[in-house]
């Protein structure tokens, strides 16, 4: 048996009608996921382009609730080692030898699995750090009813909002960063 999961009923499939009914059940509840997506992606839209918050935890800012957003605060003691991280890469060295450093002298990483060639480039890439949030770079991609595999979305489709005071980077450091890390 096939039981509904709103009206918790077992659905019938005896007869041709039953069927056209099923039919019709599915493609309104479809259409309300559809409508349900477009809902949450224009809240976030909306969110980026306040400079809210709108995803995960960026190292060197702390998330900080107000009423009915979310707003990031430079965190002091994470936006001394981003600086760190984008001074010595300034200097030349690459992304595992800042990683070896900040392990040996064991500096609290980002994640669990300590500091990774990964968390440094991104965090070499990540315009937030200069002032500017970008929301989009990257979207959903429904594949047989799972949201979890990410595309990257055509650059224009990116919302960028200016949040200088999110600055933890000067622009001459960003800009002294090599090219070929970013």
């Amino acid at each position: 048996e096939v039981w509904g999961y709103l009206d918790g009923r077992p659905l019938a499939m005896g007869n041709s009608t039953d069927k056209i009914m099923f039919s019709i059940q599915a493609m309104a509840a479809e259409s309300e996921r559809e409508r349900g997506r477009q809902r949450v992606r224009d809240a976030f839209a909306k969110k980026a382009r306040l400079g809210h918050a709108t995803g995960q935890r960026t190292y060197g800012y702390a998330l900080v609730r107000r009423g009915e957003h979310t707003e990031r605060e430079i965190d002091p003691a994470q936006a001394a080692v981003v600086r760190r991280v984008f001074e010595l890469a300034a200097e030349g060295r690459g992304y595992n030898r800042i990683t070896h450093r900040l392990a040996a002298d064991k500096v609290p990483a980002p994640g669990r699995r300590g500091w990774t060639k990964d968390i440094v480039c991104r965090m070499l890439a990540n315009e937030l750090y200069c002032g500017v949030a970008v929301y989009g770079k990257t979207r959903s991609v429904d594949r047989g009813g799972s949201a979890g595999k990410r595309e990257r979305a055509r650059p224009d489709e990116a919302i960028r909002a200016d949040v200088p005071h999110l600055r933890v980077v000067s622009d001459a450091l960003w800009r002294r960063v090599p090219a070929r890390k970013l």
